[in-house]
């Protein structure tokens, strides 16, 4: 159960890996998108003024019960109330429309307090309207229940918007950014259906993987590793890879006819530049220095590499050998180059091809279609 549990940790920072861009890019997105709420909303401010209420007439000093405090709460925005408040600050604004920025509540701790909170889009004007409702509420607009109403505490201008907060909003811009990054990176992930590592091979191939060649610097090879530095990591992972192949391909029994079945091994790729010369190469050079007599055909016809990688000369090879099948035999035996190792034989493409979809003369006038093919080795 813990090895599986590793197993898919594993997999799971292997997509963060994979798909750190995505959730770079989303975050940065939501950040900005954060900044430029930030900036271009209207910031709005909170002013309270606080109103002690005295004890109502013919109670003495007792204090007001809840539902006084409720009642003298709805007192404050009645209409005559209101409308002085609208006029002794010169706004241009009907009563109801500034209830609506008023909110006006009892203290949450149970006191004789109400709370007249004014939210407006300046400062000052939400101070002074508070300021101004708990004023006329005091003058005039106060029930005969109460008396000896003051304020308590008077509205300031805040030094800051209530809405929107830079901080709190950048942070959650950043948060929902975060999260919708991963995600998209493991959505991503689920849907995408290339091959790149392991895992994904054994799954798109439903076959076992042989060998595992290390990484090497990003340089073009003009000589097989195995022989220019034959104690390397990756020198050491291509004798194992032959050694690996010399078993599987020991089991496998030639059917009647088929004297090379199980003794040819085929290098190729789904696309350019994957590797396919470099490793039909090393292999070869692994297995001829482990003893195999070993003939590494080079079958890219329109761009063959792997004579110059030994130093070869150019000369017939692969190429010829299709369009010309008159005594193949004799003609194979010229065109078969002897490397440094003496159990390593190479045939060149030869000759290059035109490219996909055009005929070639053959000696006997016929047309010849030929397409790249990779390289093989046998042995």
């Amino acid at each position: 159960m813990l090895s599986d549990e590793l197993i898919q940790l594993r997999d799971q920072v292997g997509v963060l890996r994979r798909r750190w861009y995505i959730i770079v890019v989303t975050l940065l997105a939501c950040l900005a998108l954060g900044m430029l709420y930030v900036s271009r909303a209207t910031p709005t401010y909170v002013a309270t003024a606080e109103v002690l209420l005295g004890a109502p007439s013919g109670q003495g000093g007792n204090g007001l019960t809840e539902n006084q405090v409720a009642t003298e709460a709805r007192v404050v925005t009645a209409v005559d109330a209101v409308s002085d408040a609208i006029e002794a600050l010169a706004l241009d604004e009907t009563p109801r429309a500034l209830v609506d920025s008023v909110v006006v509540e009892p203290d949450p701790g149970g006191a004789s307090v109400l709370r007249i909170t004014a939210t407006r889009n300046d400062a000052d004007e939400a101070a002074g309207i508070a300021n101004a409702l708990a004023q006329e509420y005091i003058s005039g607009g106060a029930t005969s229940a109460v008396q000896n109403a003051e304020i308590l505490n008077p509205a300031t201008p805040p030094g800051s918007p209530a809405s929107p907060r830079a901080i709190p909003t950048v942070v959650l811009a950043g948060v929902l950014g975060l999260l919708l990054g991963l995600g998209l990176a493991f959505l991503r992930q689920y849907f995408d259906e290339s091959v790149r590592d392991e895992d994904d091979a054994v799954t798109a191939t439903r076959r076992p993987v042989l060998g595992r060649i290390p990484h090497g610097r990003r340089t073009i090879r003009r000589t097989p590793v195995t022989l220019s530095a034959p104690e390397s990591g990756a020198s050491e992972a291509y004798r194992a890879l032959v050694a690996t192949l010399r078993y599987r391909l020991s089991r496998i029994a030639p059917n009647a006819g088929e004297r090379d079945r199980g003794r040819v091994v085929l290098v190729t790729s789904a696309s350019a530049a994957e590797g396919k010369t470099q490793t039909a190469v090393n292999t070869a050079v692994a297995a001829a220095s482990a003893g195999l007599d070993v003939v590494l055909v080079d079958a890219d016809l329109r761009d063959g590499s792997v004579g110059s990688m030994f130093g070869l000369p150019p000369g017939p090879g692969v190429s010829e050998m299709v369009t010309d099948s008159s005594d193949v035999k004799a003609r194979l035996e010229d065109a078969l180059l002897r490397t440094d190792l003496e159990r390593l034989r190479v045939l060149p493409s030869g000759t290059a091809t035109p490219g996909p979809g055009t005929s070639w003369p053959r000696p006997d006038g016929q047309a010849c279609w030929l397409n790249c093919a990779p390289p093989s080795i046998s042995w």
